[in-house]
This record gives structure tokens, C-alpha cells and sequence, in this order.
């Protein structure tokens, strides 16, 4: 079994933030549970999932901020079954805006140092 703990490039932060996306074959949008979040993409709970290797587009909002964060990205693998809340999608994030970036380095940052105190 292949360990991609250690393969990770950003730190990831658990959280609970509605997110909508759409993918290149279903241009209907989806709401889902993002659960967790990094620099470089997401995971997003969902029971309808897109293919690895599809393009999607990411919508949310950061808890306590009003501005909606968008991103595209690529599904780099997907879980169709299994348990509901094991099912779902990790997103890799290819563009995102400099100023939303920034928005989520700083939101990071804040939940990292608030799980050390």
C-alpha cells in the first residue's frame, strides 16, 4: 500500500464549508461539504463524483468572509462508494486568483495557529 502522507506539499486544516462546483461533462452545479482545505486543493464530500482527471471548478466561501473564493482545478482521485461520509473527491487546485490565494493562506495560518493554543 502506497503511503501519500508524506507527499503532501501544503498543510491541510479540517473544515465544514458549503462548496459548490461543476465539472466539464455536468455544467449543473453541485452542493456539497468541502472537509478539508489546502494551498493546493480540497476534498470535497459528495456522493456524485467526477472522474479522476476531470476538470472542475470550485465556489466557496471562508468562514467569517464574505467573498467568494473561486478556483479550477483537477480531480486527482474520487471514492464513488462506500460510506456517504467517506465519499467524495481530492481536488487539486491548477488556478486560483492571487487575491484569493492570499485569503486562504491567511485563513490557514489562522486555524493552524488557533489548533496549537
Amino acid at each position: 500500500m502506497t503511503d501519500f502522507t508524506n507527499q503532501r506539499q501544503f498543510e491541510r486544516v479540517d473544515v465544514r464549508i458549503r462548496t459548490i462546483y461543476h465539472d466539464e461533462i455536468d455544467a449543473d452545479a453541485s452542493d456539497s461539504l468541502m472537509s478539508n482545505l489546502s494551498l493546493g486543493g480540497c476534498f470535497i464530500r459528495s456522493t456524485r463524483v467526477s472522474p479522476t482527471g476531470s476538470a472542475i471548478q470550485v465556489k466557496f466561501k471562508l468562514p467569517g468572509r464574505d467573498e467568494v473564493i473561486e478556483a479550477r482545478g483537477t480531480v486527482r482521485w474520487a471514492k464513488g462508494t462506500g460510506p456517504e461520509e467517506e465519499r467524495g473527491m481530492g481536488i487539486q487546485f491548477d488556478e486560483i486568483r492571487p487575491e484569493h490565494l492570499l485569503l486562504l493562506k491567511q485563513f490557514i495560518a489562522e486555524r493552524i495557529q488557533s489548533s496549537i493554543w
